[in-house]
């Protein structure tokens, strides 16, 4: 499933930067600044156990995440934007032993940068782009035992990267309002107890809502 998403991804980029080459005399060359609140669902991958070598985040549900995005708009065609966010998930159900309950929570916050080609179409832009960054994440458990409550929590970073596919919908010159659907990957590596050192993916898929302010 992980590859089919990366094949519809870089196929719907290269269509678009294609159809952008294709129109190069009808750009404008004036720079469109603008800002993007988006909001919307994490969907955490399902590589592996989160302790285990080169793992994932199978045990974890789905989670939210919010992001904010500064962006240059070169042309009709092209555009250059970066990103801050944060978004987190907790795990599906709690791990119990005969004197103790677990939980965990992953929470990452992840500073990017992507390239977008856009296809407008009437009032209507199609996206598609790619892009780096990195990766601030957090792996957190909290274990209530008979003897008290426990808390752990590992930091690690890494670069990722990210495919990215959406549409806005301009309602006037300077507001549109949109959705993204947006995979990504980065495997921080995590100092764990007992001198382990394990890779997890802490990627997956973002479905955002957006409100975009061109100025």
């Amino acid at each position: 499933m992980k590859k089919i998403i990366q094949i519809i991804a870089v196929s719907v980029c290269l269509s678009i930067v294609q159809s952008s080459v294709t129109h190069a005399d009808d750009t404008q060359p004036l720079k469109k600044m603008y800002v993007e609140i988006k909001g919307g669902i994490f969907s955490p991958n399902s590589d592996g156990n989160e302790t285990s070598n080169d793992g994932g985040l199978k045990e974890f549900d789905s989670g939210f995440n919010f992001e904010g995005a500064f962006g240059a708009r070169y042309n009709k065609y092209f555009a250059l934007e970066s990103g801050v966010g944060v978004y987190a998930a907790d795990t599906k159900e709690t791990i119990r032993t005969s004197v103790s309950a677990t939980n965990g929570k992953v929470v990452v916050v992840p500073i990017t940068i992507s390239a977008i080609a856009i296809l407008p179409i009437d009032i209507v832009d199609l996206f598609a782009g790619v892009g780096f960054g990195y990766y601030s994440s957090t792996l957190k458990f909290a274990t209530a035992t008979t003897s008290g409550n426990f808390n752990q929590e590992y930091s690690a970073g890494a670069l990722g990267y990210q495919l990215i596919g959406g549409i806005d919908i301009n309602l006037t010159q300077h507001i549109a309002v949109g959705a993204e659907i947006k995979y990504f990957e980065a495997k921080p590596e995590f100092d764990l107890p007992l001198n382990t050192k394990v890779k997890v993916n802490v990627g997956g898929t973002i479905i955002n809502g957006g409100f975009k302010f061109r100025f």
